[in-house]
């Protein structure tokens, strides 16, 4: 071994022969470079180790969030998908409650507005609960009405690996989900068009419609009413003033009823036509002398003679 300054001892001081402590010093040097060399595999392998430790704590934690997340996708999506069944089952009941608490209300107003005998309903104030009938009807044949299913295999794929296997498995409960969420869903659409007709037919029995006739009116715009007996007058009093008032009233009303005719003149007299001739509206009779100059003068005494104002007669 060296001496404290590092130096290999020479062979005359210690009386050793130069072969054996060539052999000595080598064997020296071999367990120096042998440690060295140990040394450095013993870092080289604890360094390796830590990395090891490090690279599976690390696999396992991203492993392990990878699984708690697959998993909270899964069951997210699977309330998502079973959600899809009650939600709509959800719309169809709502349906029906609108339906059916609008047809309570419209009838209520049917019932304060219209009467059998005074104010009949028209027959169009019969589309809007036929309509909302139809809306519960369907809605309920969404809901109860069952169907056969046959052929149905809601058996996911077989697939390897964790995570594909859960994918096939989260796809198989969305189909089957929809599956039963969707069927019969004519029926549900069709109600809530159904409850769109009904709503907006609501409004017809209160809307009036212009047949493009107007009733006869008298000179006060209006037919006359008949009279009422008047309280508080004796009755042989009463029953004179009834009568007038009813021979009244039917003479109003007969001149109300009675078709105008309106004769254009188209005598030489113009607008005083109907002053020189006041009857104008019917023949002359035989016997009645005409006006002077008028042209009937000329005529035989045995014809009749025609007013110039009536149609077919000519001015002179």
């Amino acid at each position: 071994m060296p001496d404290a300054g590092g130096q290999w001892p020479a062979s005359n001081e210690l009386l050793i022969p130069e072969a054996e402590r060539a052999k000595t010093v080598f064997d020296a040097q071999v367990d120096t470079v042998t440690c060295a060399v140990k040394a450095q595999q013993d870092a080289t392998v604890k360094q390796d180790q830590a990395m090891t430790v490090m690279y599976n704590a690390w696999s396992t934690a991203n492993r392990d969030a990878d699984a708690s997340n697959l998993a909270k996708f899964h069951d997210t999506m699977t309330t998502l998908a079973i959600g899809s069944v009650d939600r709509a089952r959800a719309g169809a009941e709502l349906v029906q409650k609108a339906s059916a608490a609008l047809v309570t209300l419209y009838t209520g107003v049917l019932a304060l507005v219209f009467s059998v005998t005074n104010n009949p309903l028209p027959p169009r104030g019969v589309l809007a609960p036929v309509f909302l009938g139809l809306a519960v009807v369907l809605s309920t044949a969404y809901i109860a009405y069952l169907e056969p299913t046959t052929g149905y295999n809601p058996a996911p794929t077989p697939v390897l690996g964790p995570e594909p296997k859960a994918l096939e498995r989260l796809n198989t409960i969305i189909t089957t989900a929809g599956d039963i969420a969707t069927r019969r869903s004519v029926f549900l659409r069709a109600s809530v068009v159904a409850l769109g007709f009904g709503l907006a037919y609501i409004v017809l029995p209160f809307i009036t419609f212009s047949t493009g006739t107007t009733p006869p009116a008298n000179a006060a715009g209006t037919a006359a009413a008949w009279p009422t007996p008047t309280a508080g007058v004796p009755l042989e009093l009463n029953k004179i003033l009834y009568d007038a008032q009813v021979k009244e009233a039917a003479a109003a009303r007969a001149v109300t009823t009675a078709p105008s005719r309106t004769t254009t003149c188209q005598c030489s007299w113009g607008p005083s036509c109907s002053a020189a001739h006041p009857s104008s509206s019917s023949r002359a009779s035989p016997s009645t002398p005409p006006p002077p100059g008028d042209p009937g003068a000329r005529r035989a005494p045995n014809r009749p003679v025609l007013s110039p104002c009536q149609p077919g007669s000519s001015a002179a």
